[in-house]
């Protein structure tokens, strides 16, 4: 628990700090740069993370790895966050931060699933009609369930929109356990 208060400290801080430089837009698309590159190189953030590695040493990689590619304030977070020996929840802050980036540009998220990889055509389809119904931008994470069968799992602003074939075939299955508990 005094993980997730110091989270959202620490994004609360870097939401102030964004507002006061007017650099909002600019951190945002920064932190969800260096989110993505901690997911797609879990070896790297298990390092960040990793208890007996020296801050020092971790702070090098952090520079290695996004000097000229990241503001130094958002490099100065994050080393921050290391010296404090907070580097598990890099995570966590930056994901508070970006929700507080997102609300107060009206943008809301959306994690879309489907069976397979959407195409950059059908991602567009499923953004417009999303942008449609909230009245709102739509930033989308997608994931791949095999399990899902067809169909997408939509979750957005607290609304499940489950059109997968897995969830109809679940339904048609209760449908008729129904009919036939009536015999």
């Amino acid at each position: 628990m005094a993980g997730i208060k110091a989270a959202g400290r620490y994004a609360e801080a870097l939401f102030q700090l964004a507002e006061e430089k007017n650099a909002l837009e600019l951190f945002h698309g920064q932190s969800r740069l260096i989110l993505d590159i901690l997911q797609q190189d879990a070896e790297f953030a298990a390092l960040l993370r990793h208890p007996r590695i020296k801050w020092l040493e971790k702070e090098a990689w952090i520079h290695k790895a996004f000097s000229g590619k990241i503001s130094k304030e958002l490099i100065g977070l994050l080393v921050l966050l290391l010296k404090k020996g907070r580097g598990g929840e890099i995570y966590a802050v930056l994901d508070a931060f970006n929700e507080r980036a997102r609300a107060r540009k009206g943008i809301i998220s959306a994690r879309v699933s489907s069976a397979a990889a959407l195409t950059g055509d059908q991602l567009a389809q499923v953004r417009a009609k999303l942008e449609t119904i909230f009245h709102k931008e739509v930033e989308i994470e997608t994931d791949v369930d095999p399990s899902l069968i067809g169909g997408l799992k939509i979750q957005a602003s607290g609304l499940l929109i489950d059109g997968s074939v897995k969830n109809t075939l679940h339904n048609f299955k209760r449908k008729l356990e129904r009919i036939g508990g009536r015999e």
